[in-house]
């Protein structure tokens, strides 16, 4: 079978994709993660997960050394309520999560499970934390693979995967009252989606700057993050993208979000100095516009992120997948600790 062509509508904004990530710097943190879903039983059965994320510290000779590490499986619905999960290191708290379904529930009961501070900073915890969104767009891995199926994309919608019942009227601000993006009943025009063949994100000049991706065959999608942070004076200095793309039958990988963002951050009390964002990959015309909106957040305390985004940037304020790489960053000042200590080996 021939793989799909990503599809590009007309309008003013076009996909770009961004391309690998950068060379990670010297003296510099760098946190990556990623989650692939596929499907060993085919469409019909259960989604198969693999998380992995590692912090690794990079010296002033380019060497890295590894500071954290982690990696979950999990099993989920269509519907995404998961099955099962498990982490190593193993901990006995996830068996609490069989039958809750990745999204705001989710959350909701990783707040509960891991209440101090410090556990939500971990690589552990961002893994769980991001099953929410991977799992909300998985499934559109089989387009990249099949191209558009009606069939595919009324079952979707039927099980109300995203929304309410699968109304997503309101949700983001790609789904705006009004937004081209769907139907008068909340449905997303899957079927008008852009999307785009996007080269590695891995640095052929610094291949040791990612992880190690599990190798995969057949149809699977993948949510991929980096945060890389360095110091300048008194400056935090923040590089951070994800992309969520899928395999295609022709070897290559196809997208559909990709974000990349800017921040610095006073070193001394983790105030938010300046904050930008810039999407490369994005379904709908309506999306980008999200970006104007996360000035709100400038001058607020990084660490307060993963709270206050969803406040701030609420349903139409933002986009989900835009305020999931901003709430990660709420790590910030956990990885400066871990920078400032191997450098100076003191910590703050």
């Amino acid at each position: 079978m021939t793989s799909p062509q990503p599809a590009a509508r007309s309008g003013e904004w076009r996909s770009n994709p961004g391309g690998p990530i950068p060379k990670r710097k010297p003296d510099s943190v760098r946190r990556t993660s990623s989650l692939d879903i596929f499907w060993p039983d085919g469409r019909e059965g259960l989604s198969h997960i693999i998380g992995r994320a590692r912090d690794i510290f990079s010296d002033a000779d380019g060497e890295f050394h590894v500071l954290d590490e982690a990696e979950i499986e999990a099993n989920a619905h269509i519907t995404r309520e998961l099955v099962n999960a498990r982490t190593i290191p193993e901990d006995s708290r996830l068996d609490a999560l069989s039958g809750v379904r990745a999204g705001g529930q989710l959350r909701s009961a990783l707040r509960s499970l891991f209440p101090a501070a410090a556990e939500r900073d971990t690589t552990q915890y961002l893994l769980l934390d991001d099953l929410a969104g991977a799992t909300l767009v998985s499934s559109w891995g089989w387009f990249a693979w099949e191209g558009f199926s009606r069939e595919l994309a009324d079952r979707i919608h039927t099980h109300g995967i995203g929304g309410n019942q699968g109304d997503m009227r309101g949700v983001c601000i790609g789904f705006a009252e009004g937004s081209t993006s769907i139907s008068d009943i909340g449905h997303p025009h899957i079927e008008q989606q852009s999307s785009a063949i996007v080269p590695s994100l891995v640095n052929s000049e610094d291949p040791d700057g990612w992880h190690a991706f599990p190798e995969i065959k057949g149809p699977h999608s993948r949510r991929a993050r980096w945060i890389d942070l360095s110091i300048d004076g008194d400056t935090l200095v923040i590089d951070t993208g994800f992309q969520d793309s899928a395999a295609r039958q022709d070897g290559l990988r196809q997208a559909i979000h990709e974000y990349r963002a800017t921040a610095r951050v006073d070193a001394s009390d983790g105030q938010i100095l300046s904050l930008a964002a810039t999407p490369y990959v994005l379904p709908h015309q309506e999306c980008p516009a999200a970006v104007t909106n996360i000035q709100r957040l400038v001058g607020q305390n990084i660490t307060s992120l993963r709270d206050i985004v969803p406040q701030m940037l609420a349903k139409e304020m933002g986009c989900t997948h835009l305020n999931d790489v901003l709430r990660a960053l709420s790590a910030t000042q956990s990885l400066s600790s871990q920078l400032h200590l191997a450098i100076h080996g003191d910590g703050l």
